[in-house]
């Protein structure tokens, strides 16, 4: 801003009227085929821990439910994302969703960081985010957090799919048991989860919020 002019506040997504036309009669509730759904994929390492937890919540949230009777269809292979209309129709076809927060937790304003990351692992293929971090950014990660509502969020709500979503500040739209059931990104709180999932009244409330 040295140099003179505005910065004005913008989303990452966004819903045109015809959008919300077209979601304005989502399928029922007890229609809907599966029970908790999520699709995404592994982003690179210089997104930080907040970009690479959107592939390891997925993962986590099917191991940590153990045996229960719930359909899940969740996925974080590439081959399985879901473009265009049929993503309406996933998503509508789903009671829940997990709902990672999306954005970066790396500041690397002059792309060091990435240039250091893509030269360790050109050498270190198997390389865990742990090893990439303590080679390439010890201490830097979550510094600063960059986050903001996503269009996941938005379409998830006009679909009526209640959001298994990860605690964040969702530009002060979205707030916790209000809008969206808060799932842990470790999952550590599944049990509290489970027990709200299973609360018809709860959730309905949920979805008219």
């Amino acid at each position: 801003l040295a140099a003179g002019g505005d910065l004005k506040l913008g989303y990452t997504g966004h819903i045109a009227v015809h959008d919300i036309e077209e979601w304005a009669s989502p399928k029922p509730f007890e229609q809907r085929a599966v029970d908790v759904s999520y699709r995404s994929h592994e982003v690179d390492r210089h997104f930080g821990s907040l970009g690479f937890h959107k592939a390891y919540i997925g993962k986590r949230f099917a191991e940590s439910i153990g045996d229960t009777s719930l359909t899940l269809d969740i996925s974080t292979s590439e081959r399985d994302l879901i473009p265009g209309n049929a993503w309406r129709r996933f998503l509508e076809n789903s009671r829940f969703c997990v709902s990672p927060l999306s954005g970066s937790s790396l500041f690397d304003p002059e792309g060091d960081i990435r240039r250091a990351i893509a030269r360790y692992q050109s050498l270190h293929s198997r390389a865990t985010f742990a090893d990439v971090e303590q080679a390439c950014f010890p201490g830097k990660d979550r510094q600063y957090i960059f986050t903001a509502i996503s269009p996941r969020n938005m379409e998830a709500a006009l679909a009526c799919t209640v959001q298994l979503a990860a605690p964040g500040p969702y530009n002060g739209i979205l707030q916790p048991w209000d809008h969206y059931i808060p799932l842990e990104p470790d999952c550590s709180n599944i049990a509290q989860v489970l027990n709200i999932m299973r609360d018809t009244a709860e959730v309905l409330r949920i979805t008219q919020r």
